[in-house]
């Protein structure tokens, strides 16, 4: 059974066996899952940090891979260092999306050969994003370590 299927069976049993005031109580929400890509050129080692530590704030119990360094896709500009970030939250897609690029411009982002930081929400709730990115080597590598 996917996680979808055990989400949508966990959800049917605990309607069925708990009154609706109890199912609705916060101890029974599920979560959604969400994963997030982080990449930096510039000022690499700190800003990659910076981002981790972020979205880590946005997540129940984060999961970080590793931090690995890669070639930048245009073959422009210096190596990234980039690494995957997992969870649940209680924030939605759009909010999610809203806060990042917040935090990409208070931290610097700009478009060109350097990246201050660039954060992508992969996945929220079994809805994949950035499509492109999910060929990414550097993102199947880490995968399995979140």
């Amino acid at each position: 059974m996917d996680n979808g299927q055990w989400t949508i069976r966990l959800r049917s049993v605990i309607r069925s066996h708990c009154p609706l005031s109890i199912v609705n109580c916060s101890l029974f929400t599920i979560m959604p899952h969400v994963l997030f890509s982080i990449g930096s050129n510039c000022e690499a080692e700190k800003n990659i940090r910076l981002g981790i530590e972020s979205v880590s704030w946005w997540l129940i119990e984060p999961r970080v891979s590793r931090i690995i360094q890669t070639r930048p896709r245009s073959g422009m500009g210096g190596d990234y260092l980039n690494a995957l970030v997992a969870g649940e939250t209680y924030m939605s897609a759009d909010a999610i999306v809203e806060v990042m690029k917040m935090l990409e411009e208070e931290l610097g982002r700009r478009r060109g050969s350097e990246v201050v930081i660039d954060i992508d929400l992969l996945l929220y709730d079994h809805q994949r994003y950035h499509d492109d990115d999910w060929d990414q080597p550097y993102v199947k590598n880490l995968l399995d370590e979140i």
